[in-house]
């Protein structure tokens, strides 16, 4: 009977690694975002859905007319033409705050890096992720295939996507102009990491999805995780429609690009889960009550520089050595935004940032190390308030003797500061800057000398115990550890006292040799 059972047990784990195995294999044919995509839960019930043809998505409705041609086949961007979208982990995604990226959930969550540019293998510039999270039991097809990453750094002179709420929901129905972006491939057996637009139609909306036209342009893999802009009716001082991030690509019904039902996560249901979980305000115009902007509360135009623009942007950049294209940064004057109300409009602010280091008052702080260690480790807390508009951001830097930058960090989310900052035997730096949303800057600077300890002298290092046939015992171990204590001990107090008299010494010297100069 005992060998029954355990046979019966070995035949239920086998079937369901097969049912895990084929399910998994239904599912990647069903149009997998990018190659090896990760599921995230598999079993009878994704079997069942991948036996039904992934067909989650309502019936497809009449193709609306497409108004370009779409990813699929190539519209490839020009620089700065899409600067927020971004390339990560062979899937596609959006910057919606300088700290925060979002992106589907099935991409998995292993992320180092996050790339800009329009080409992923030569970025024009790549920020280190901290940290990645998914949407509670994310899967595909539900609506529920959201992720975000937080970046080491914020990404501040590249302005965000700015995500659809509030009243700008009201746009958001059939009919509605779509944007799809994504560095996915454009043909079959074609390669990742060139960034390809498309403009096309919002053919319906549920509660947790969006779906496309896809007549004549689709996403395909490695699109997934990208975004879904739609433009609102309002525009901006330039003319330009004002653009909106409505969606993140998900997967497809057809394992043929261009082909079947492409599915698209629904951005605004999940906002109150993203800013809980992320502690990153994503909303800068809306608040729980609505409407109530705040100074970062800006327009994202939907025109974005021609050739010529562009052309005379970099050159401008070339002729004053600027690392970054200047036509992909943010304007310094960038319009408020006035969707659903009144534009953010405050007294002017003139006065910068007050900082304040906790436990540092003075410009100058001198520590000696003692016997053991190698680096002064405290913890860095700032204390940072704005009367006006409020604090921007504020940046940590630590300079070296050469004034070369060592360590450098941008806060926008209080409490500013560093856990732990650990800083090597030398003279060194702390530059603390802070930047108000009305452009007033302030800072604080303060000199460390961190000095090397006054070394023990040899002889009273302590020999390491080792055990011999003749002193192998505990009772011989332990008297032996004291005697050793003993002598350490007294040799030290030894080299205190000679140590205090040659400094007495030395005192005495200076002193005479002041008195006979004077």
């Amino acid at each position: 009977m005992r060998r029954l059972v355990l046979y019966v047990n070995r035949l239920r784990r086998a079937f369901a690694h097969f049912v895990r195995r084929l399910s998994r294999t239904i599912l990647l044919m069903c149009w997998p975002p990018r190659p090896r995509a990760r599921i995230l839960h598999a079993g009878p019930a994704f079997l069942a859905l991948g036996l039904a043809g992934c067909a989650l998505a309502p019936p497809r409705t009449d193709p609306l007319q497409a108004v370009s041609q779409g990813i699929t086949g190539g519209a490839e961007t020009r620089a700065c033409e899409w600067p927020a979208v971004v390339a990560l982990g062979g899937c596609s995604g959006t910057l919606v705050h300088p700290s925060l990226v979002v992106y589907a959930a099935h991409c998995g969550l292993a992320m180092a890096e996050v790339r800009f540019g329009p080409d992923s293998a030569a970025p024009t510039r790549v920020a280190e992720v901290n940290q990645c999270h998914q949407y509670p039991g994310a899967q595909l097809g539900d609506g529920s295939d959201l992720a975000y990453c937080v970046l080491r750094e914020p990404v501040l002179d590249i302005q965000p996507a700015r995500i659809l709420a509030g009243c700008e929901l009201d746009a958001l129905s059939a009919g509605t102009a779509a944007h799809i972006v994504g560095f996915g491939v454009a043909t079959a057996g074609a390669d990742f990491g060139t960034q390809r637009a498309a403009s096309t139609r919002v053919a319906r909306v549920t509660a947790g999805e969006l779906f496309l036209d896809s007549s004549e342009s689709d996403t395909c893999r490695g699109d997934s995780g990208g975004p879904v802009f739609i433009e609102l009716a309002t525009s901006t001082a330039s003319g330009s429609a004002e653009l909106r991030l409505a969606g993140v690509t998900s997967a497809g019904s057809s394992s043929e690009c261009g082909q079947g039902v492409s599915h698209y996560v629904n951005l605004a249901p999940k906002l109150d889960w993203l800013e809980s979980s992320s502690g990153i305000d994503v909303t800068p115009c809306f608040d729980a009550d609505g409407w109530n902007p705040t100074p970062a509360c800006l327009t994202v135009p939907g025109k974005r520089p021609d050739a010529q623009d562009a052309q005379d942007a970099q050159d401008a950049s070339d002729a004053h050595d600027l690392s970054e294209d200047a036509s992909c940064q943010m304007p310094a004057e960038a319009e408020r935004s006035s969707t659903c109300g009144e534009a953010f409009a405050l007294p002017p602010d003139v006065e910068p940032p007050l900082i304040e280091l906790a436990g540092i008052d003075d410009d100058s702080v001198i520590h000696r190390l003692v016997v053991g260690e190698r680096y002064l480790a405290f913890e860095l807390a700032l204390r940072v308030e704005d009367g006006g508009w409020g604090v921007q951001h504020v940046g940590i830097t630590l300079l070296g003797a050469d004034a070369a930058p060592l360590f450098e960090r941008v806060d926008q989310v209080a409490p500013y500061g560093i856990e732990e900052l650990r800083v090597p035997p030398g003279t060194f730096e702390l530059l603390i800057e802070a930047r108000d949303h009305a452009g007033n800057s302030s800072a604080r600077a303060v000199q460390l000398r961190v000095i090397s300890p006054v070394s023990e002298p040899a002889g009273c290092t302590v020999t390491p115990y080792s055990p011999t046939p003749g002193n192998a015992g505990p009772i011989s171990f332990a008297l032996s550890l004291l005697l050793l204590s003993i002598r350490r001990a007294a040799c030290l107090q030894q080299w205190r006292k000679s140590l205090v008299r040659s400094r007495e010494l030395r005192r005495r010297s200076c002193a005479r040799s002041a008195a006979l100069l004077g």
